[in-house]
């Protein structure tokens, strides 16, 4: 996005060199946006719908339902695995990429889908929050 964008090679460089991120907390950019120290955040669900329910006038700039090319069907493996277990990494693949041709073109997944989905995050987004971030 940075390269598409209408900033000039100069903000480009700032933006790059103000960009942070953590490998160990997946809620890292999350939390500095709730904390306000910092003003743009890049994100998965939950944690979009908590960021834009924690400060008040938020929105989002652009997601997935915008930009399509945000998110790719890609699978990465460690040789290792595959060498050892290439019947199960392509059967993996198989079921992956079947799911995501059957996702894509019938709109939110049915309830059940949702409700596995938020057993990962039960505490902080909710069956019917994590239901409604389907609809963008």
């Amino acid at each position: 996005m940075l390269t598409n964008s209408r900033l000039t090679p100069a903000e480009v460089a700032r933006v790059r060199k103000d960009t942070s991120f953590s490998p160990d907390d997946f809620t890292y950019a999350r939390k500095l946006f709730a904390e306000k120290k910092i003003d743009v955040a890049c994100l998965w669900e939950p944690d979009v719908t908590l960021a834009l329910a924690s400060r008040p006038g938020a929105h989002r700039l652009f997601s997935t339902a915008d930009a399509t090319e945000l998110v790719a069907d890609t699978l990465v493996a460690r040789k290792e695995f595959l060498d050892g277990s290439s019947e199960l990494a392509a059967e993996l693949a198989r079921v992956w990429f079947a799911a995501s041709r059957r996702r894509r073109p019938t709109g939110p997944p049915p309830p059940s889908s949702s409700r596995r989905v938020c057993t990962r995050f039960p505490r902080q987004l909710g069956y019917a929050a994590t239901l409604k971030a389907f609809d963008w």
